[in-house]
């Protein structure tokens, strides 16, 4: 199955630092605050889909994957979040 992407709309909030999160988005008029970002990965733009940066973020209490390209954000409908497990070598 093919995966496609759907941009929306993102509120973001720019810190001192430079680092920047995603707050709130907006897919098809409808409005959605996110709860809480459990994690941010850099990602290699030939793997994701053209994506710089994969967040799951929290959404009505479901987790979410949200996809930042340059200075535009995508869904995937459907995607499912997998997990891979990083700590010491066994």
């Amino acid at each position: 199955m093919a995966m496609i992407k759907k941009y929306v709309s993102v509120h973001v909030t720019h810190y001192n630092d430079g680092n920047c999160f995603p707050t709130a988005l907006q897919v098809d008029g409808e409005a959605y605050l996110i709860e809480d970002i459990s994690d941010i990965q850099k990602v290699k733009a030939e793997h994701n889909l053209g994506a710089e940066e994969r967040f799951i973020v929290k959404i009505h209490g479901k987790e979410r994957l949200l996809f930042r390209e340059g200075q535009r954000w995508f869904v995937i409908p459907g995607a499912r979040i997998v997990r891979r497990e990083t700590g010491p070598a066994a």
